[in-house]
């Protein structure tokens, strides 16, 4: 094995798409996949076909398991996309937020610093700079200003992962990312609760007025950055990843209901929720100078359109 890569959250959203496609570019690395398994999680049975993936079940916080992972694997990189992300389960249970997005992101980075990884890569959101305007758009040296615990329990880990290189020189990264669609995402966020609700001929929920504008990325795109971003020796250490399709959630929720040859009877508007953004924009001007890297061309609509199929079977909706 070329390089050992310890992948946290690997059986989430993010983290299954980045397996399932790096352990092919990377056919000689070994990724272990550290996962505990919580609602959101995927069935690691998608995995059973990537020979070079191991799948762990347990806790980043647990400081006993994370430090034998490490003296096991000795890993090159560490990847941590294990997280709690749902803004309105924050509103809810914010201390469960500070407790795996904070704490498991510091037992990560403690075991990193003692066992010398190569380097440690953060999986961050554009959440952490809070509500935007249309007319601006944050840069990663910007203020972090965010909204919810769920924001705010990833700014405080961005901030940690940061101070880690400063106080321990632990060589970082991280990467703030648009909103993410794609394959294996929970039905709970919006694009795949549309989808399903449709799929059974239920109404689809609009928070306020649905004028709140969203940008949305590809998964794999942004996993493609990802990994561009972690095996690099920047010594930029922030990126701001988008693809900059921006749109607002009625419009969304209209091209949607479209695609399923239904009108706006479908919509049933309901109470906003607390602290809502109005927007979101992000710089990538860093990101597209040294990369390069080629987003998928096709609109918005129609990958949704394209994913359908997929989400019609209903393989993983049955957490």
């Amino acid at each position: 094995m070329r390089n050992c890569v310890l992948v946290t959250g690997g059986l989430g959203f993010i983290g299954i798409n980045y397996l399932l496609l790096m352990s092919k570019v990377y056919k000689d690395d070994l990724f272990v996949c550290l996962d505990k398994m919580t609602y959101a999680a995927n069935d690691p049975q998608i995995l059973k076909w990537c020979e070079n993936v191991k799948v762990i079940i347990g806790d980043i916080c647990d400081t006993k398991l994370v430090d034998e992972l490490f003296s096991r694997y000795h890993f090159d990189y560490v990847v941590n996309f294990a997280a709690e992300s749902h803004v309105d389960n924050s509103l809810i249970s914010p201390l469960i937020f500070v407790k795996t997005n904070v704490e498991g992101t510091a037992v990560l980075l403690n075991a990193a610093v003692k066992y010398k990884v190569k380097k440690f890569h953060q999986v961050s959101t554009d959440e952490v700079y809070g509500e935007g305007t249309d007319d601006y758009l944050f840069k990663e040296s910007d203020k972090l200003n965010p909204s919810s615990p769920y924001s705010s329990s990833k700014a405080a880990a961005d901030l940690l992962v940061l101070s880690y290189n400063r106080s321990f020189k632990l060589n970082v990264s991280i990467s703030r990312s648009s909103n993410n669609y794609g394959l294996y995402q929970n039905k709970e966020k919006f694009i795949p609760n549309m989808i399903y609700n449709l799929l059974n001929k239920k109404k689809i929920h609009i928070y306020g007025d649905g004028n709140y504008k969203r940008d949305y990325l590809d998964v794999i795109d942004n996993v493609r950055a990802i990994d561009l971003i972690m095996r690099d020796n920047s010594e930029i250490k922030i990126f701001n990843v988008s693809s900059h399709q921006e749109i607002l959630n009625i419009d969304l929720a209209r091209k949607i209901l479209k695609i399923f040859n239904y009108g706006d009877s479908m919509i049933e508007y309901v109470t906003d929720r607390k602290g809502h953004d109005k927007c979101y924009g992000i710089d990538t001007t860093l990101f597209e100078n040294r990369y390069h890297l080629p987003f998928h061309q096709m609109r918005l609509d129609e990958m949704v359109k394209s994913y359908i199929n997929f989400y019609a079977r209903g393989d993983y909706y049955g957490k």
